[in-house]
């Protein structure tokens, strides 16, 4: 895991800096705002009422998919604006076991809670956690609403690049609703093609369904 104190940037003339993410009350909190607004329904549903604090526990944790240690924060002064978390297919391998452990230890879901919520959202979770070798998965990209038209998902893709380079992965992979039009074009913009669309999932509520695409970019 590269550990570097941060990367400079400039865009519409205020500096902002990408640093590694650390154990932190304050970026906890960051974390399961924007992990909740990058997630959608499909989150929400996956950790019920009590997602924000489960993905604040889990933040703080090391060796799991939501950890610290996986996530880059795009701060501007004291405040973060947004975050990219993702990870290596060498790293699932690594953590897969340990991830599943700690979920256990922090849901407040009882096991054949978590079966169950699994089952009736197994099309999406299935899909978006194949994981070819030398890929890197972006599990979350966001930014801050208010932060939102100034290029700042760019240079944290750009810099979650260099790190997926940085762990020896050869392709950039992430999942995204195939109605978030905005998103879709953005990745493209930004050199990404569309490789595979998901069976639909039906939503539990019974109101419409979940498709997803995958994205790919080769990194050179």
């Amino acid at each position: 895991m590269s550990r570097d104190d941060g990367h400079a940037h400039t865009a519409n003339q205020s500096t902002t800096e990408i640093r590694v993410g650390t154990p932190t009350a304050k970026e906890a909190e960051a974390f399961a705002e924007l992990a909740l607004a990058a997630g959608g329904e499909i989150f929400a549903e996956a950790f019920g009422p009590r997602a924000n604090e489960t993905l604040r526990k889990l933040y703080r944790l090391d060796r799991n998919f939501m950890s610290h240690e996986l996530t880059l924060f795009l701060w501007e002064g004291d405040e973060i604006a947004g975050m990219f978390s993702g990870y290596s297919s060498t790293e699932k391998k690594q953590i897969f076991a340990s991830n599943l452990w700690k979920f256990l230890r922090t849901s407040p879901l009882s096991l054949p809670r978590m079966i169950w919520k699994s089952m009736t959202l197994s099309n999406v979770l299935s899909f978006s956690e194949q994981l070819g070798d030398g890929e890197f998965c972006v599990s979350f990209l966001a930014i801050k609403p208010q932060m939102r038209g100034r290029g700042l998902s760019r240079l944290l893709l750009s810099r979650g690049a260099e790190v997926a380079r940085e762990k020896g992965s050869k392709t950039l992979m992430l999942c995204v609703e195939v109605d978030n039009d905005v998103a879709v074009n953005a990745y493209r913009r930004w050199g990404m093609e569309v490789v595979e669309t998901s069976k639909p999932q039906a939503k539990p509520s019974g109101d419409g369904e979940w498709t997803m695409h995958r994205m790919i970019k080769p990194l050179s």
